[in-house]
């Protein structure tokens, strides 16, 4: 009799587990029939790697764990841009300008450097006021447009809160304004970037991923 039941539990898990399969990869592939930007493979590799979009047995379900999912995934990305900014070559202040100046007074009268840290690059001659403020703009630069990026995110994050809320209540045109929101999170993050005249952020493909778990939802919600 055990056997007989252990054996009535494995159907119905596989029945599920197919269940929960062929909703995400029908839902993937009519999202991504309307969305360009969306990679049908990566979709359907991203929620079946996700164990809660793997449970989910309606659309609105799989639309609260992709949700999710993208979530998890910004507080990753967010995770990378601070420890950058922990790195003390990434911050400004007091120990920045203690530390040129120390350089200064050790330095012989000309140097011939290459400089590259997270993609802002340039080159700098000799120790000076001009390389002084040359070093403090680089790196204000960076610090801010590092802080800009950690900015987005956080309000990406509200906006994903918000748009759960608005799903499980039935408001999905509300869940799909605050989705959008936070779809603007990477792209805003590089556009900072790019809109110095640098090239891409450090960590450009982690926000690419970001961009993708962040559609998913969002084009899912539009199919509800």
């Amino acid at each position: 009799m055990k056997t007989f039941d252990l054996f009535v539990t494995f159907l119905l898990f596989l029945n599920g587990f197919t269940t929960a399969q062929t909703l995400i990869r029908d839902s993937c592939k009519k999202a991504a029939a309307t969305d360009p930007e969306l990679k049908l493979g990566f979709c359907v590799q991203s929620l079946e790697g996700d164990p809660q979009s793997k449970t989910a047995t309606s659309l609105e379900g799989l639309v609260i764990a992709s949700a999710k999912n993208a979530a998890s995934k910004m507080i990753n990305v967010k995770g990378i841009v601070e420890n950058i900014l922990k790195d003390k070559r990434a911050s400004l202040g007091i120990e920045m300008l203690s530390v040129l100046r120390c350089c200064q007074c050790r330095a012989k009268a000309y140097y011939h450097r290459y400089l590259d840290i997270g993609g802002l690059k340039g080159i700098y001659y000799k120790w000076g006021p001009e390389t002084n403020a040359f070093f403090i703009t680089l790196y204000a630069r960076l610090w801010m447009l590092l802080r800009g990026c950690v900015e987005f995110y956080d309000t990406a994050g509200d906006s994903i809160d918000e748009a759960l809320t608005s799903v499980k209540s039935g408001d999905y045109d509300s869940a799909k304004v605050h989705l959008t929101a936070a779809l603007d999170a990477p792209s805003d993050c590089e556009d900072g970037f790019m809109e110095r005249k640098q090239h891409k952020s450090p960590f450009a493909n982690e926000n690419n991923v970001l961009s993708q778990k962040l559609s998913i939802p969002l084009d899912f919600t539009a199919m509800l």
